[in-house]
């Protein structure tokens, strides 16, 4: 026969106590022996003060086995409150939130499904708490944590460059479960939140956003302008777990930059146990830190240069052991593996190696956040800065257009600028190195504009049609041959520059003309091509004065293994650029117009796939 207990609810962190229960009366007698039921509540500043930002009713709700047993509402406004709860029963606490449609014949697995609804037209989740826990017969007494249901999103920026205007949050899911259950709803609607910065801004947003959980990723986007350039900073967040704070940092430096970090929701006092991440917790005494490693305990940051390290020891002095209880952003470059803690006078050491494998050409950087004993607040961010060497890219015109024509899809074949050089100065100084490679549509192996290679050598390629797949295309991934649409975007059909026009992303575009001083000097295979000009078309955006080159440097057939520009080949006078439809072309015929003005015909066309063309890549 089980047996009724008497529950005596305490708030410790609200410094007062429930009461105003109502009685059942046809539940038998409660036990002579009460068990004494805690909930830990959060609470907006200290014990002392008793203020808690908790909703005046809390219900309670008690399961026996799989079916429900009974509920019963209390108010957190009086000191104390006897209520009776049933020996071996599972027990939720939810404040904040009614949850209907509960009677005798309700069964915990449909109770666990309840949800909650983000209201339309909201910019945040609502507020509410739950908790859960289980009591066994014979216990005389049960602690229940209540927590908030939902998260929360910061942002905090120091740089007075930077000036933040709108905080978006996409994905974010419109419904969640009301009590706290293994994991978060798998398939639900999602919204989006937004937040208008006014011109008071500090630097620190609190809880500019309340979020449901989810399993699924979140992005942050915060436009603004930085250096009085416009800026738009996109950070995905892989979960969302409730009770959690997540901190959006915003760094300007040489570059905007950006970081997520995770904390426990707490206000006022900490509950017992909890580990937190102080200036004091990494000891760089007893850790082993390679060069180039920068270590801010302040933030919980970590920062890896580019060309990685091997075997970093992190060492932690904590009251508690330190064990690692998630990964955030987890990439296989960076591994870490953490040893057994030793047992100190003051408390623990636990040590962690860390391995980072140096950053390849082209690669960017990346984040890892580490989430130590899993339901505290002790986390570590870690990132790694990116390679040096990047494909240099231009935004202009609505899209991220490579600087340089296609050479290959090898990252190390790429033309990446040496130090100091601009894109400027590489085309006016450094033409001929500027020019890529041809290539036939839909192949990715190279012919050099230089050689007299025998094109039949390219006649076993398998041919990608449309010209897009990843390995089949003349350029490293993330990259991609441009679609028609997509030059259109930069420049209309039958346009006769010089000229001045609007794009469809609204870019103002002034497009010219350029013939340098001098003729070509090409290597020594192609001396017979030292007599042509050597020529670009420049697109330049009025608006952020990026500038986009392509260069007049011919074409070449396919059955012909002359060097481009011999035999009416126009080196310095056509070309043509492959777009991924098939067979399709942008071609550029350099016209010489009305009081000597060089210009250009710009115009879709077709070409034989066999032929060669040079490439232009576009960034996915």
């Amino acid at each position: 026969m089980k047996m009724n207990k008497k529950i005596y609810i305490c708030l410790p962190l609200l410094g007062a106590a429930l009461a105003g229960c109502e009685s059942d009366a046809n539940m038998p007698e409660p036990a002579s022996n009460p068990a004494v039921l805690k909930i830990k509540a959060p609470t907006l500043t200290s014990e002392d003060s008793g203020n808690s930002e908790l909703p005046s009713q809390l219900d309670i709700y008690e399961f026996e086995g799989e079916q429900f047993y009974r509920s019963q509402s209390v108010s957190t406004d009086e000191e104390s409150v006897d209520i009776t709860i049933k020996g071996d029963t599972k027990v939720f606490a939810v404040a904040g939130v009614t949850i209907s449609g509960v009677t005798q014949s309700t069964t915990l697995e449909e109770f666990m499904a309840k949800t909650i609804d983000s209201p339309n037209g909201a910019n945040s989740a609502p507020m509410f708490y739950a908790g859960v826990s289980e009591l066994t017969n014979g216990d005389e007494s049960m602690t229940l944590e209540l927590q908030r249901g939902v998260a929360r999103i910061d942002v905090a920026c120091q740089d007075s460059r930077i000036v933040i205007k709108e905080i978006i949050v996409d994905n974010a899911p419109a419904q969640s479960f009301i009590v706290p259950c293994e994991a978060p709803l798998q398939e639900v609607e999602t919204v989006t939140y937004k937040y208008s910065v006014g011109d008071d801004f500090d630097g620190t947003i609190e809880q500019a956003f309340t979020i449901f959980e989810s399993a699924n990723p979140v992005t942050v986007r915060v436009k603004g302008t930085f250096d009085g350039d416009l800026m738009n900073i996109v950070r995905e967040i892989p979960s969302i777990s409730r009770n959690k704070v997540y901190t959006l940092g915003v760094t300007g430096g040489s570059h905007l930059d950006s970081s997520i970090s995770i904390a426990d929701w707490q206000d006022g006092d900490n509950v017992e146990g909890l580990l937190a991440l102080g200036e004091n917790a990494i000891n760089l005494e007893q850790s082993v830190i390679p060069e180039g490693v920068k270590i801010n305990t302040a933030d919980n940051a970590i920062s890896f240069p580019h060309t990685g390290v091997k075997d970093m020891k992190l060492v932690f002095v904590t009251k508690a052991p330190v064990k690692l209880g998630s990964i955030l952003g987890e990439n296989p470059a960076l591994t870490i593996a953490a040893l057994e803690p030793e047992k100190t006078e003051d408390g623990y050491s636990s040590s962690f190696l860390i391995n980072v494998t140096p950053q390849p050409k082209c690669a960017e950087g990346y984040d890892v956040t580490l989430v130590f004993n899993s339901t505290t607040n002790f986390f570590l961010n870690m990132d790694v800065e990116a390679s040096p060497y990047q494909i240099p890219t231009v935004k202009i015109a609505g899209h991220e257009w490579m600087c340089f024509n296609a050479t290959s899809n090898d990252v190390d074949n790429q033309l990446y600028l040496p130090d100091g050089m601009t894109v400027d100065e590489m085309y006016n100084e450094h033409f001929v190195d500027c020019l890529g490679m041809y290539f036939q549509y839909g192949k990715e192996n190279p012919f050099s504009p230089w050689t007299s290679n025998d094109p039949a050598q390219f006649a076993d390629q398998t041919r990608d049609i449309p010209w897009k797949t990843v390995g089949r295309m003349p350029m490293p991934k993330g990259y991609h041959v441009p679609s028609l649409n997509e030059w259109k975007d930069l420049i209309p059909n039958n346009t006769t520059i010089p000229a001045s026009y609007m794009t469809p992303s609204g870019d103002s575009i002034k497009a010219t003309v350029v013939t340098l001083p001098g003729t070509l000097i090409t290597p020594s295979e192609a001396t017979n091509a030292r007599n042509f000009k050597m020529r670009y078309v420049l697109f330049e955006s009025v608006f952020t004065g990026a500038k986009l080159y392509l260069p007049i440097m011919g074409v070449k057939a396919n059955n012909k293994d002359e060097v481009p520009g011999m035999k009416g080949y126009n080196y310095d006078v056509r070309t043509s650029y492959w777009a991924a439809e098939e067979r399709y072309i942008w071609l550029i015929d350099y016209k010489i117009l009305e009081g000597d003005v060089e210009g250009a015909l710009l115009q879709q066309n077709r070409w034989n796939a066999d032929g060669f063309l040079p490439v232009r890549g576009i960034k996915d």
